[in-house]
């Protein structure tokens, strides 16, 4: 099952852009001359993740119909997806290698910016239809489902910890 395509375009004016992700979108925007910015924090939250995994990430929810808004940084070639953080907060030790958590005070520009002669644009478009974002937690577990167990740092070692051990590995 795919996803809707939205019906609707995203101004190329940054300006009028700004103001219809604030409408529609109800996100926390900036605007710095040519860019919009999304501001991460209270609910917004993204990971960044190399484009071929958010390709990757994107198919998993496309197949269960699930809308998952992700931008794409041409040509650094990753890729941030946006999800509801719904209070969830997690360390870069928590991550597979080449994931990184984003919150708070960083802010992701969105299409139609041009960052430093970076093309920013939508990999996966927002449907102001659907405004909500997919949990964190279920972006989380898509990217460690995708990578398989081996993708957690502690497992990757050879070595499993636990937070009710005091750190010790069991083997």
């Amino acid at each position: 099952m795919s996803p809707p395509s939205p019906a609707v375009r995203i101004p190329e004016q940054p300006v009028v852009a700004d103001f219809w992700y604030r409408k529609h979108m109800g996100w926390q925007t900036v605007r710095r001359t040519d860019e919009v910015r999304l501001r991460l924090g209270e609910n917004v939250v993204g990971f960044q993740v190399p484009t071929q995994l958010g390709r990757r990430i994107l198919g998993r929810f496309d197949r269960v119909g699930v809308v998952v808004p992700a931008v794409e940084h041409k040509p650094s070639g990753t890729v941030v997806v946006l999800a509801d953080a719904n209070g969830g907060w997690w360390s870069q030790a928590d991550l597979p290698v080449g994931v990184q958590f984003l919150c708070s005070p960083v802010e992701v520009p969105l299409p139609p910016s041009k960052v430093a002669g970076v093309e920013v644009s939508w990999l996966r478009p927002v449907d102001p239809r659907r405004p909500w974002l997919p949990l964190a937690e279920s972006v989380l577990g898509q990217i460690h489902a995708i990578m398989g167990l081996d993708s957690r740092p502690d497992v990757r070692q050879g070595r499993l910890t636990s937070p009710w051990t005091s750190g010790r590995p069991r083997r």
